[in-house]
């Protein structure tokens, strides 16, 4: 089976699991989706470029640019749906009109506390590490917990650096043979990471300033549960 369409079957798994339930919705772990938040409920276009069911999402319009709530609503997204969350909460950025509708963000949120959240189909995180390091570093790591000829100090807690990364620090938290957290760390001005949690039919790809990495198991774990949310539609 050639990669294409591994990947295919990957997604078509993942995008038949059924969404939660609606009950999720008044949980503690879905504020955002409470009845004083608009929520927008839109298809994701999966299937505009993959041979799959497409996914619709509810996602309160807190979360997403002024500009392009009217077209998330009316048309959905071509396959991917970027999101403007606080970290660590992971809350809605709350984006005010004006200079929001270009790059810059019109936001009270402090700059080290900005993050974005980038929804697209769901995939064993497996997957994903297999792409980011060179393939036998990612089969050591998944299948052994192997992560050897790279040091290992100096890390938050939980997470090991894979040796092999195409670009930058590949950082994974590996249980039971799964990857369960990947993150992605590069240096510069203003050291960023991306981090991915898959739940479901979603993987959510958050960036994020590397001083939040400590707190990287609230991040999987908010993110996950916000994966979770977006997937129970409210009853109309």
């Amino acid at each position: 089976m050639n990669k294409q369409n591994a990947f295919l079957a990957l997604a078509s798994w993942a995008l038949m699991a059924f969404p939660a339930s609606a009950d999720d919705l008044a949980s503690s772990s879905c504020p955002y989706h409470a009845t004083s938040h608009s929520v927008l409920v839109f298809p994701m276009g999966f299937d505009r470029f993959l041979d799959v069911p497409d996914v619709r999402v509810a996602v309160p319009e807190g979360y997403i640019r002024p500009y392009e709530r009217e077209r998330y609503a009316n048309d959905g997204t071509d396959g991917a749906a970027r999101l403007f969350v606080e970290v660590p909460s992971l809350a809605p950025m709350f984006l005010q009109e004006g200079f929001s509708s270009s790059f810059r963000l019109e936001t009270t949120v402090a700059p080290e506390d900005q993050g974005t959240l980038l929804l697209g189909p769901g995939l064993p995180l497996n997957e994903f590490l297999a792409s980011e390091v060179e393939a036998d570093a990612a089969a050591r790591a998944i299948q052994d917990g192997d992560t050897t000829g790279i040091q290992q100090t100096g890390l938050p807690e939980g997470l090991r650096l894979v040796p092999g990364a195409l670009l930058g620090q590949t950082l994974v938290a590996i249980e039971d043979g799964a990857v369960t957290f990947l993150a992605n760390c590069q240096d510069g001005r203003v050291p960023i990471c991306t981090g991915r949690v898959s739940h479901n039919a979603l993987t959510a790809q958050l960036t994020f300033r590397r001083t939040h990495l400590d707190a990287w198991r609230e991040l999987q774990q908010r993110t996950n549960d916000l994966l979770r949310c977006f997937l129970s539609i409210p009853s109309p």
